[in-house]
Protein backbone atom coordinates (compact mmCIF):
# COMPACT_ATOMS: atom_id res chain seq x y z
CA UNK A 1 0.00 0.00 0.00
CA UNK A 2 1.79 3.29 -1.22
CA UNK A 3 0.89 6.43 0.01
CA UNK A 4 -1.00 9.36 -2.76
CA UNK A 5 0.31 12.43 -3.02
CA UNK A 6 -3.01 14.13 -1.33
CA UNK A 7 -1.87 12.32 1.54
CA UNK A 8 1.78 13.09 1.04
CA UNK A 9 0.96 16.68 0.82
CA UNK A 10 -1.55 16.57 3.85
CA UNK A 11 1.48 15.33 5.94
CA UNK A 12 3.14 18.15 4.52
CA UNK A 13 0.56 20.68 5.80
CA UNK A 14 0.40 19.19 9.33
CA UNK A 15 3.97 19.67 9.51
CA UNK A 16 4.99 23.01 8.27
CA UNK A 17 2.05 23.67 10.41
CA UNK A 18 3.69 22.47 13.72
CA UNK A 19 7.11 24.34 12.08
CA UNK A 20 5.10 27.33 12.15
CA UNK A 21 3.78 26.84 15.53
CA UNK A 22 7.53 27.29 17.19
CA UNK A 23 8.65 29.97 18.72
CA UNK A 24 11.92 31.80 17.21
CA UNK A 25 14.51 30.40 19.94
CA UNK A 26 12.88 26.81 19.48
CA UNK A 27 13.04 27.45 16.01
CA UNK A 28 16.28 28.22 16.21
CA UNK A 29 17.47 25.51 18.43
CA UNK A 30 15.92 23.21 16.70
CA UNK A 31 17.84 24.07 13.52
CA UNK A 32 21.09 24.37 15.43
CA UNK A 33 20.19 20.57 16.46
CA UNK A 34 19.53 20.57 19.50
CA UNK A 35 16.03 19.24 19.54
CA UNK A 36 14.79 16.63 17.24
CA UNK A 37 10.98 16.08 15.38
CA UNK A 38 10.02 12.74 16.75
CA UNK A 39 6.42 10.91 15.72
CA UNK A 40 4.66 9.52 18.47
CA UNK A 41 0.82 7.67 18.75
CA UNK A 42 -1.50 9.96 19.40
CA UNK A 43 -3.28 9.95 22.75
CA UNK A 44 -7.10 9.39 22.00
CA UNK A 45 -9.56 9.75 25.32
CA UNK A 46 -10.84 6.29 25.62
CA UNK A 47 -7.08 5.30 25.44
CA UNK A 48 -5.66 7.03 27.76
CA UNK A 49 -4.96 5.61 31.19
CA UNK A 50 -5.74 7.80 34.05
CA UNK A 51 -1.52 8.53 34.91
CA UNK A 52 -1.75 9.39 31.29
CA UNK A 53 -4.56 12.11 31.78
CA UNK A 54 -2.74 13.57 34.61
CA UNK A 55 0.46 13.79 32.93
CA UNK A 56 -1.10 15.43 29.63
CA UNK A 57 -2.98 17.94 32.15
CA UNK A 58 0.44 18.84 33.85
CA UNK A 59 1.99 19.21 30.15
CA UNK A 60 -0.73 21.92 29.38
CA UNK A 61 -0.36 23.10 32.76
CA UNK A 62 3.80 23.54 32.23
CA UNK A 63 3.01 25.01 29.16
CA UNK A 64 0.53 28.00 30.44
CA UNK A 65 3.12 28.43 32.83
CA UNK A 66 5.74 28.87 29.74
CA UNK A 67 4.05 31.19 27.92
CA UNK A 68 3.09 33.57 30.78
CA UNK A 69 6.90 33.88 31.59
CA UNK A 70 7.81 34.31 27.91
CA UNK A 71 5.64 37.68 28.47
CA UNK A 72 7.46 38.84 31.21
CA UNK A 73 10.27 42.10 30.91
CA UNK A 74 12.46 41.23 33.74
CA UNK A 75 13.89 38.60 35.81
CA UNK A 76 12.31 39.99 38.98
CA UNK A 77 8.81 39.70 37.66
CA UNK A 78 9.13 36.05 36.80
CA UNK A 79 11.14 34.77 39.90
CA UNK A 80 8.09 36.55 41.88
CA UNK A 81 5.64 34.76 39.50
CA UNK A 82 7.16 31.68 40.30
CA UNK A 83 7.55 31.99 44.32
CA UNK A 84 3.71 33.01 43.91
CA UNK A 85 3.07 29.81 42.40
CA UNK A 86 4.04 28.05 46.00
CA UNK A 87 5.24 24.65 44.32
CA UNK A 88 6.69 22.33 46.31
CA UNK A 89 10.83 21.34 44.86
CA UNK A 90 9.59 18.48 43.05
CA UNK A 91 6.74 20.26 41.47
CA UNK A 92 9.51 22.85 40.52
CA UNK A 93 12.00 20.17 39.27
CA UNK A 94 9.24 18.70 36.95
CA UNK A 95 8.41 22.27 35.63
CA UNK A 96 12.16 22.81 34.84
CA UNK A 97 12.69 19.32 33.51
CA UNK A 98 9.21 19.71 31.06
CA UNK A 99 11.83 22.43 29.66
CA UNK A 100 14.56 20.39 29.23
CA UNK A 101 16.00 22.35 31.89
CA UNK A 102 18.92 20.72 33.61
CA UNK A 103 18.12 20.88 37.70
CA UNK A 104 20.44 18.72 40.04
CA UNK A 105 18.86 16.92 43.36
CA UNK A 106 20.64 18.88 45.09
CA UNK A 107 19.28 22.14 43.78
CA UNK A 108 17.27 24.20 46.33
CA UNK A 109 13.99 25.85 45.82
CA UNK A 110 14.96 29.34 44.80
CA UNK A 111 18.12 27.71 42.52
CA UNK A 112 15.49 25.59 40.67
CA UNK A 113 13.57 29.07 40.31
CA UNK A 114 16.70 31.13 39.15
CA UNK A 115 17.62 28.42 36.40
CA UNK A 116 13.77 28.00 34.83
CA UNK A 117 13.81 31.89 34.62
CA UNK A 118 17.67 32.20 33.23
CA UNK A 119 16.12 29.70 30.49
CA UNK A 120 12.81 31.41 29.48
CA UNK A 121 12.59 34.51 30.55
CA UNK A 122 16.85 35.02 30.50
CA UNK A 123 17.19 33.97 26.70
CA UNK A 124 14.43 36.32 25.75
CA UNK A 125 16.11 39.66 26.89
CA UNK A 126 19.10 38.74 25.76
CA UNK A 127 17.94 38.41 22.41
CA UNK A 128 16.06 41.60 22.87
CA UNK A 129 19.31 43.36 23.92
CA UNK A 130 21.68 41.97 21.28
CA UNK A 131 18.60 42.89 18.58
CA UNK A 132 19.06 46.85 20.19
CA UNK A 133 22.23 46.75 19.53
CA UNK A 134 22.31 46.82 15.75
CA UNK A 135 19.75 49.84 15.61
Amino acid sequence: MSISHQETLQGCRMALEFIEGLDETTFKRWLAGEYILTLQPSLSAKKVKKENKKEIIWQETYKSYEQKLKIMDSYEEAIEYLQSLKFNKQQLKDLGNAWSIYIQSRDTKEKIIYKIVEEVVGNKLKIQVLGNKGK
